[in-house]
């Protein structure tokens, strides 16, 4: 009850979990199960240079007890509806989304990607996503009703996504993961197994993208 009192408390748990600033319009609250659950509404991500750079109208949490075990947040599930995304990576190799860097290989602040990997469930339907390769050189891809699934377990990480990519290059897209890691700071010891299914395709038309 009367959680919007402890708003400036909430922000100030997620802005110190992801390491970015971070602002919230509204708090709902309710449970599912014995676990307080939080709709955000009007959530704003600033990037290193205060800069806004990801506004998500709706934002569905379930908090997890181990949050109080671990004394920063933690969440038992994570829905974030709809959102419009670029994802980029650099001529040096460095990914980002919505300009806000995920892996600076060792020399930045991963915090993060590596707070993702900590979340039990995450889950993002009905997104569009815009993918920039300055380092391939590639044009732009955009996948349109994108929706996406991870399972984290300790250093677990079960992924999965499919999409529709641009009608020139097929009728669907599916992407599994199996993968084992601890942070992205040490991405090059990751392990694991990737699967992909295409529709109705042409395979030329991707190698501007991928090498087989």
């Amino acid at each position: 009850p009367n959680v919007e009192k402890y708003r400036e408390d909430i922000v100030a748990a997620v802005s110190k979990g992801t390491g970015l600033n971070v602002t919230i319009g509204a708090i709902e609250p309710d449970w599912r199960g014995f676990l307080p659950r939080l709709v955000l509404a009007d959530v704003r991500v600033f990037d290193p240079a205060g800069h806004e750079a990801i506004v998500l109208p709706v934002i569905d949490a379930v908090v997890s007890w181990r949050t109080l075990l671990h004394a920063e947040l933690r969440l038992h599930s994570l829905s974030i509806e709809g959102p419009r995304l670029s994802l980029r990576r650099d001529k040096d190799g460095r990914i980002s989304v919505a300009g806000i860097r995920l892996d600076d290989r060792g020399k930045g602040d991963s915090s993060l990607a590596d707070w993702i990997l900590e979340q039990r469930e995450i889950e993002i339907p009905d997104a569009e996503i815009g993918w920039f390769d300055e380092k391939r050189g590639a044009p732009p891809l955009a996948l349109t009703q994108l929706h996406f699934r991870l399972r984290n377990e300790d250093y677990e990480h079960q992924l999965g996504l499919s999409a529709r990519p641009p009608a020139q290059l097929g009728t669907a897209l599916e992407v599994r993961a199996e993968l084992a890691g601890a942070s992205v700071r040490q991405i090059q010891s990751w392990r694991g197994r990737v699967f992909a299914e295409l529709g109705t395709t042409d395979l030329a038309g991707w190698r501007a993208w991928i090498d087989y």
